[in-house]
């Protein structure tokens, strides 16, 4: 290879002059380089293509080349029998393997035995629970039906002893329109006797008093001057003796009217007293008969001469019922959101019915009632009707 490098420059050199030879130089050189790279690949493609896992499997281009520190397997062709201490160890090997697979079943079995125990448990407790349950849903219902019926007689008590208060207020009424009509009359005809007799004696008290007075007037009057004195001095004593008689005489007459005064004035405070306990009996009635139960009757024309009697203030759903209620009245009516109206029988119906949609008023006065769409307030001129009981 130097021969040829150095016959390529005297070549180079005789041929084409410096230039030639720098050509040629380089030329060599890269063949050369060419050829120590190709070689170089060859090794190493070779050695990287013939490396293996298992060195026992690798081609080596020595024959004779082996690699011992390496085991090798052992082959499966050969047979083992006829040596005494394989058989034993193969034969222990046996046994432990049944062994352990005995082992490995009894534990399986004991496993479901307890599983299938706790499954028999489950079911046990199951079915128990479930009775236990109907049990309590029994006993559920039963509350209930107790509850029910104990809710049944609560109300029916309450009813019972609404009716008494009812009763009680009426008779309260009873004997007050008793008492205005037949004490309260006496009171003021006696009163009014008392009056009449008192002006008559008055009368006959200033007319006597006129009298004495005139008459001794007179009786000086008519005298004769040098009789005048003496006649003046015991007339004076007769006049003052009889205006002491008419003061006894008016005495008597004068208590008689103050004690008629008494007792129109005890009279006046028997019923002030009597009125008291019929608003006290009017108070505990009404606590007890609570808010009346109202159903929504439907929409109703109103015109300027209501078709019912309406009451001054504002009012919710409740507080109409329970005003119209208390002066017994069975329907009422809400009118532009607050207004209310009582009345009794067919009065709302006066000037007809309407469709629902014109009630389409909000019930402003309560804030429960206007979150239930089912309460109807009224708009203009129509009236929401509501049936009490």
């Amino acid at each position: 290879m130097v021969a040829h490098s150095r016959l390529a420059v005297l070549t180079a050199v005789t041929t084409g002059g410096v230039s030639g030879l720098r050509l040629s130089y380089d030329r060599a050189q890269q063949s050369l380089l060419l050829k120590k790279a190709s070689k170089l690949e060859l090794l190493h493609n070779a050695d990287v293509l013939t490396w293996k896992l298992d060195p026992t499997e690798n081609e080596h281009p020595n024959p004779f080349f082996a690699r011992d520190w390496w085991p090798h397997p052992e082959d499966p062709n050969k047979k083992d029998d006829d040596d005494p201490e394989k058989a034993e160890t193969k034969e222990t090997e046996d046994a432990n393997a049944e062994a352990m697979n005995q082992d490995g079943l009894a534990v399986q079995a004991s496993y479901q035995a307890e599983a299938s125990k706790k499954a028999a448990e489950k079911d046990a407790l199951d079915k128990e629970k479930k009775k236990k349950a109907e049990e309590e849903e029994k006993k559920a219902e039963e509350a209930k039906k107790a509850a029910e019926a104990a809710k049944k007689k609560a109300e029916e008590t309450k009813k019972s002893a609404l009716k008494a208060l009812e009763e009680n207020h009426k008779h309260k009424l009873a004997e007050l329109t008793s008492f205005k009509q037949k004490e309260l009359a006496k009171c003021g005809a006696d009163l009014t006797k008392a009056r009449n007799q008192w002006g008559a004696d008055v009368g006959w008290f200033n007319s006597a008093r006129r009298n004495a007075a005139h008459n001794f007037r007179n009786a000086v009057r008519r005298a004769p001057w040098w009789k005048r004195l003496f006649v003046y001095l015991r007339k004076r004593g007769e006049f003052r003796r009889r205006m002491g008689q008419i003061h006894r005489e008016f005495g008597p007459k004068r208590a008689r009217w103050i004690n008629a005064r008494r007792a129109y004035h005890k009279c006046r405070a028997q019923q002030r007293q009597f009125d008291w306990q019929i608003k006290q009996a009017k108070a505990k009635y009404e606590q007890a008969r609570g808010v009346p139960d109202t159903k929504l009757l439907g929409c109703f024309q109103d015109k300027p001469q209501r078709a019912m009697k309406w009451i001054r203030g504002r009012f919710s759903i409740k507080r109409c019922a329970k005003k119209c209620g208390a002066r017994g009245y069975e329907t009422m009516a809400i009118q532009w959101s607050w207004e209310c109206f009582c009345g009794r029988g067919n009065q709302h119906e006066k000037y007809g019915k309407k469709p629902d949609s014109d009630c389409s008023r909000p019930c402003t006065q309560d804030p429960e009632e206007r979150k239930d769409p089912k309460n109807k307030c009224g708009g203009g001129w129509r009236n929401s009707v509501y049936k009490m009981s």
